[in-house]
């Protein structure tokens, strides 16, 4: 066995991952025949579209992924630090963030959720508007979490010019576990709100035990991870999610 691709169902389409050739066997074009069998076996499936992630610095095996018709369709950095975040005490930011209510906003999350998030013609992430609907099991659950595992979530929004442009999410722990924290900004406004994020985050944070911080970023950019860096965050690793549409059937 000298390569390997492994291709799973992945809500209507097909994920691509475990792309691998043995050291001794690679620039004998082994990691394209298996691409390309993965998506001559998708389209006689009548799949949509074909989905995988690398990482950014990959160059290699995106550069093949890209010759092979895949785009870039979102990017997201995972980041963590050691302990709550010890932010600049003039963080202060313009914009106002205010509170959110899943059971209340769940349509401008939604619309954020899908603001330029793929090229036209190439929606791969599968998320309808009701996903983002809390059902009653998901709220009980979450209440039940927040007492017996000392936990506590909210959610914050940036709003500019009456749209829902940023979304921060988080989750901390009362008992010293680790503190996670999700950051979603649309991509018109990249490197303009998180301040004001960050400057929530921090306040919140601050409530809790000095556990460690897991972050992860949507819609990164290397701008967004140097400035995240200088607020004590490092780097463990950036994912470009990229969609390959395919003809079904119909031909279409």
């Amino acid at each position: 066995m000298v390569g390997n691709l492994t291709l799973s169902r992945w809500e209507e389409g097909y994920l691509i991952s475990n792309v691998a050739v043995h050291p001794d066997f690679r620039r004998r074009s082994i990691a394209r025949r298996l691409m390309e069998a993965a998506i001559r076996w998708a389209e006689e499936k009548g799949a949509p579209w074909l989905v995988l992630e690398v990482r950014r610095q990959n160059t290699a095996a995106k550069n093949l992924y890209q010759s092979l018709g895949f785009v870039t369709v979102d990017v997201t950095s995972e980041m963590r630090a050691a302990s709550n975040l010890a932010l600049p005490k003039d963080l202060d930011a313009e914009d106002e963030v205010g509170e959110l209510s899943l059971r209340r906003d769940w349509p401008r999350l939604w619309q954020l959720h899908q603001s330029s998030l793929t090229p036209p013609g190439l929606r791969i992430l599968g998320k309808e508007p009701d996903d983002f609907r809390p059902s009653l099991a998901s709220l009980l659950s979450n209440g039940l979490g927040r007492f017996f595992a000392g936990r506590e979530m909210r959610h914050w929004g940036v709003e500019k010019e009456g749209e829902l442009v940023a979304l921060l999410t988080l989750d901390a722990s009362r008992m010293g576990f680790s503190n996670k924290m999700e950051i979603l900004v649309h991509p018109r406004w990249l490197g303009e709100v998180e301040k004001g994020l960050m400057a929530r985050a921090a306040g919140f944070l601050a409530r809790f035990p000095r556990g460690p911080v897991q972050a992860k970023i949507r819609r990164s950019s290397p701008e967004t991870v140097s400035l995240f860096q200088k607020w004590g965050l490092r780097e463990a690793q950036t994912l470009e999610r990229m969609g390959l549409g395919l003809k079904n059937q119909k031909g279409e």
